[in-house]
């Protein structure tokens, strides 16, 4: 029998410079924020919410391997994040939520769009994103 923690919350662990998937347990909603050291961070296969605030460095996201549960994701105040993962809809199958805030540096989706099944895109202050897009490719 598999053992999952239901919620695991880090934050402000500045001592944390590396967050594989090998390094954190398998939950099923991960909030990190305020880990300023980190500027990449894997999403874990496991992980079905994932919340991602206030990151002063953080530069990447990447997801572990194909086929993850995720269905949400929360991604804040992240100033410096500069794209979302390439192959987003084949590595988030699961994805029905994306919400992104603060995000002024992103300014694109990944080329092969976001054609899964997001029933809810919500978008605020990523001016980049919002004012490079010519098509949407939803």
């Amino acid at each position: 029998m598999s053992m999952f923690l239901e919620y695991l919350r880090l934050e402000e662990c500045d001592c944390i410079d590396d967050a594989s998937p090998e390094l954190l347990p398998k939950a099923r909603s991960l909030t990190v924020q305020f880990c300023d050291n980190l500027t990449r961070l894997f999403i874990p296969t496991t992980t079905e919410t994932h919340n991602i605030s206030d990151w002063e460095n953080l530069e990447k996201l990447l997801v572990a391997c194909e086929g993850t549960h995720m269905t949400e994701l929360y991604i804040r105040h992240c100033w410096k994040l500069k794209w979302l993962p390439e192959h987003m809809q084949k590595l988030l199958p699961s994805l029905n939520l994306l919400y992104m805030i603060n995000c002024p540096e992103i300014d694109s989706f990944p080329q092969e769009g976001l054609r899964f099944i997001l029933i809810r895109l919500w978008i605020r202050n990523c001016k980049k994103l919002v004012n490079g897009q010519t098509e949407w490719r939803l």
